[in-house]
């Protein structure tokens, strides 16, 4: 490959040798106007009580930074009722205190009769349809379309 001296090279070529590289032809960026220091239709008037620049509360130091966790990340507010309490009201309401009860029954028949295996499965049976009754209690409508479709598999 034969190189191309600089007496050989077009013209045109010459010229964007010549000009300038692309981060010399940038200039720098414009700092945002302040509140109340733009003009025009979109100024926003300046805050009720804005800081200076120089102050420690205008976002600069450690008073800045915890003032501004303190509004990011509030602190937990107190539980009236701990988590065991709550499921345990859950599990009482009125659409599944049944469900609750045969659960709870099943699983003291299955602890009282482990000693006859055939008992131990047909009360593990009742324990997950009891479950799956109590689960489809939480999406809207799960009951009745676990219904329909009982209804529908089994001819009811």
């Amino acid at each position: 490959m034969a190189s191309v001296s600089p007496s050989d090279a077009d013209p045109s070529d010459a010229d964007a040798a010549a000009a300038p590289a692309p981060s010399d032809a940038m200039q720098p960026m414009r700092p945002m106007p302040r509140y109340g220091k733009s003009s025009g239709p979109l100024a926003l008037p300046p805050p009720a009580s804005a800081p200076s620049p120089d102050s420690a509360s205008a976002g600069g130091g450690l008073l800045g930074v915890s003032a501004h966790a303190k509004r990011c990340f509030p602190p937990p507010r107190p539980r009236s009722s701990s988590p065991l309490q709550a499921q345990i009201k859950s599990m009482l309401e009125p659409q599944r205190f049944y469900a609750t009860t045969v659960y709870l029954g099943a699983i003291v028949a299955t602890l009282v009769s482990a000693l006859v295996p055939s008992l131990v499965v047909c009360c593990i049976c009742v324990q997950f349809l009891a479950m799956l009754w109590y689960g489809l209690s939480f999406i809207p409508y799960g009951r009745k379309i676990l219904g329909r479709m009982a209804s529908w598999l089994f001819g009811l």
